[in-house]
């Protein structure tokens, strides 16, 4: 899978280094780029209503959390089961509204 990073990476409530999130990916066999793109499949995102996530979604790029990649990276499938439109943030009621659980459309990676 090819990734794309932005915002402050935060698992649960705890900060994790840019450096050890992309390691981490590297190490799993998956490709991080820096930019979105048409061949990137997931973008991964602190917040859900930024150009970049935006962007992404409209190219119909799967968007998700920190919290989401590392249960992806664990190999829990990701099953959201509502999609939430791209011009609508989606805030989780357990988490500060700067960040976001699920978000734009329903699918098992």
């Amino acid at each position: 899978m090819r990734f794309v990073l932005t915002g402050r990476a935060y698992i649960g409530d705890q900060f994790v280094e840019r450096g050890n999130v992309i390691e981490t990916i590297h190490v799993k066999g998956h490709i991080v780029t820096d930019r979105v793109h048409s061949r990137m499949d997931v973008l991964v995102s602190s917040r859900s209503d930024t150009v970049k996530a935006r962007e992404a979604a409209r190219m119909g790029c799967t968007v998700i959390s920190y919290d989401e990649l590392w249960r992806l990276l664990d190999g829990e499938p990701l099953v959201r089961e509502k999609p939430v439109p791209v011009d609508e943030p989606w805030v989780d009621e357990e988490k500060p509204a700067t960040a976001f659980g699920q978000h734009q459309r329903a699918m098992i990676l």
